[in-house]
């Protein structure tokens, strides 16, 4: 007898196997269930599930269609084994614990990451195997504050979050099988039943090594000097502050120095920068050879370095480190074959003597630096009252030169300058005065330095390019003819961008012509940035300006700058001819100079000229121009345009 449903469809005689199954049942007596796949085309079941039983000298069969279920079964089994694949093949580590903590299951990657086997750690407690037990007791702490609530230093560190549905990624500390530690990032998540009851957790963490060396080799990099491996302004800053705090505390002192390598341009510019960033790795590995373990020594930028010495004693314990910095430098540095005797100028400031805050502290100590300079280099100082009361008048005049700037205080005076062929007035040179006060005028030696450093050289600047520029428009109109006016830059002021625009619109806007005014510059300017200056000073020449070397033979790369840029003029200086003819030596660089630039093909002119003598002596030598004292002093502009185109000294 065969159920209704599949009265048609079930093969009950296609296939041997099933007419065992009646036969068994027949000769048995026992019911046969089964549920099995349909092969055959003809019949519209996939599975059916029958039954069959002994009836009399017969068998009853009952059958139902279960397509439906076995393919749900199968889907079910196929999303089982996806999760499998997917739990066994994360890289993360997956553990499974109970409501208790203690673990169920852990995937592959969490044997790999823990080098426990499964069966190792199930049954176990999660905290007293994986974790670091301090780093829990802190965290209890930590959570219960943040929660407002206490949370025991167990399993309940971990879950607390997840149980208040709070979604969190935290960084944790997982423990090896052989004890070694690394960090982890840990989130937890709720096992809930259907009901909404919690049966267990799940910890899903990876590992963060690379990503905290990346992090530690980043933060390294922002606070450490790339070329010498030193700490930077920024960290050298905040360890100072932090030894400012704890000298308030314990009533100690504590000094902040700053080193200057002496002329250490010089050597990048002579040698190279490569040869120069050899010689900054080899002082600072000396510098730090001679501090102590609790002293910081960081790299500033450029050949600055800076110092921290906590718990220092003062004075004696103050002469000593810097006594000790200075005998770094007396061994001779070879570097690349190359021997340098590099010696440093050293400043220091001490807490809370000569200051209560870093900002002062450094600012003092680069005073005392400075005025180690001053008193011939290679020493050190330390910040006393003098160098206060130097330092306070330096802050008043800076607001005095402030107020001067605002006010237009000052004024050009001019020194001419004469072909000493012909006598004849054929420029000028600009000379900057401060009056201070009617008929008090300070030089230019005591306020340019400080306005140079105060950055208030740009403004003066250019007022001085503009009024020197307009003054010599009414010099042609009083003269007759043009003459040329020159203009001292400084080094600050001719790294001003725009300054070539500056000089050309203003001889635009005067109508006064390129060839008629001149930038004179000095080889210290030059030294400060090579490339970058003989491009400005080919922009100036381009549009017809012309460009003078200023006290020419008093540097160390004279001859190289020529080399490098063909310049309109050069200025014998004043200290040659001064000693010219009483030194044999100064007469004998006079005359190579003249000869060179006659070589050269380059103008020259003699400065500093102060007697007769001086002057029969450069125009027996066929130098071409000259000033001086002698020539003319400085004079203002209404008392220049009174001077005589010809001078009658000779006829």
């Amino acid at each position: 007898m065969v159920g209704k449903l599949l009265l048609q469809e079930v093969p009950i005689n296609k296939e041997k196997r099933l007419f065992d199954r009646y036969k068994y049942v027949i000769e048995t007596g026992q019911t046969v269930a089964e549920e099995f796949a349909i092969h055959d085309k003809d019949v519209n079941a996939e599975w059916i599930y029958w039954q069959i039983v002994k009836l009399g000298d017969g068998i009853a069969i009952t059958s139902r269609d279960i397509t439906a279920r076995k393919n749900l079964e199968f889907e079910l089994a196929k999303v089982n084994r996806l999760h499998s694949a997917i739990l066994e093949s994360a890289s993360y580590s997956i553990i499974a614990t109970d409501v208790d903590g203690t673990i169920i299951s852990m995937n592959k990657a969490a044997e790999r990451m823990l080098w426990y086997r499964e069966e190792e750690l199930v049954g176990k407690f999660t905290p007293e195997i994986i974790h670091d037990k301090e780093e829990v007791i802190l965290r209890a702490e930590k959570l219960s504050s943040e929660l407002g609530k206490t949370i025991s230093p167990g399993f309940e560190v971990f879950v607390a979050k997840a149980v208040d549905d709070i979604s969190s990624e935290e960084e944790w500390t997982y423990v090896r099988k052989d004890g070694s530690r690394f960090p982890v990032k840990l989130s937890v998540t709720v096992l809930k039943e259907p009901s909404g009851s919690i049966y267990g957790y799940l910890g899903i963490a990876y590992d963060i090594s690379e990503q905290k060396r990346a992090e530690e080799y980043i933060t390294h990099i922002a606070l450490h000097d790339v070329l010498t491996g030193l700490p930077n302004r920024a960290l050298f800053d905040d360890r100072v502050k932090v030894a400012i705090e704890n000298s308030k505390r314990t009533n100690e002192s504590l000094g902040v120095a700053l080193l200057d390598l002496d002329h250490f341009k010089y050597i990048n510019d002579s040698l190279g920068h490569h040869i120069g960033d050899k010689l900054l790795q080899l002082v600072s590995t000396r510098l730090v050879d001679n501090i102590r373990p609790t002293d910081t020594v960081a790299r500033m930028g450029g050949d600055e370095f800076a110092f921290l010495f906590p718990n220092v004693s003062h004075p004696e314990g103050t002469h000593i480190v810097l006594q000790r910095l200075l005998n770094a430098f007396i061994p001779k540095a070879e570097v690349n074959g190359h021997t340098l005797h590099a010696t440093p100028s050293i400043g220091m400031a001490v807490f809370p003597a000569d200051g209560l805050d870093i900002e002062t502290l450094l600012k003092n100590a680069d005073t005392a630096m400075y005025r180690a300079k001053e008193l011939g280099r290679n020493g050190y100082q330390i910040f006393d009252n003098e160098m206060r009361q130097l330092a306070s008048l330096r802050i008043m005049r800076e607001q005095e030169l402030r107020e001067a700037v605002e006010k237009q205080q000052f004024e050009l005076f001019y020194q001419p300058q004469i072909n000493l062929e012909t006598l004849k007035i054929i420029g000028v040179e600009a000379l900057i005065r401060w009056q201070k006060s009617p008929n008090k005028y300070i030089s230019p030696a005591e306020f340019i330095p400080l306005a140079e450093e105060t950055g208030l050289i740009l403004p003066i600047g250019e007022w001085v390019i503009k009024t020197a520029i307009k003054q010599a428009k009414e010099f042609e109109l009083s003269f007759g003819r043009p003459i040329r006016v020159a203009v001292n830059v400084s080094p600050r002021q001719f790294r001003q961008v725009g300054l070539v625009d500056q000089i050309l619109s203003t001889l635009k806007e005067f109508d006064v012509s390129p060839e008629m005014f001149e930038v004179e510059i000095t080889e210290n300017l030059m030294m400060e940035n090579i490339e970058s200056s003989v491009e400005v000073m080919r922009a100036l020449t381009k549009a017809g300006v012309k460009i003078a070397l200023d006290d020419f033979g008093t540097g160390y790369s004279s001859l190289s700058y020529l080399s490098k840029f063909k310049f309109d003029r050069i200025k014998i200086d004043q200290s040659f001819i001064r000693n010219c003819l009483t030194n044999p030596e100064d007469e004998a660089i006079v005359k190579t100079i003249i000869s060179m630039s006659k070589t050269l093909n380059v103008e020259l002119i003699a400065e500093g000229i102060e007697t007769k003598q001086q002057l029969d002596f450069i125009r027996l030598h066929k130098c071409e121009e000259g000033q001086g004292y002698y020539i003319g002093k400085p004079v203002s502009y209404q008392r220049l345009l009174e001077i005589p185109s010809k001078f009658e000294l000779y006829e």
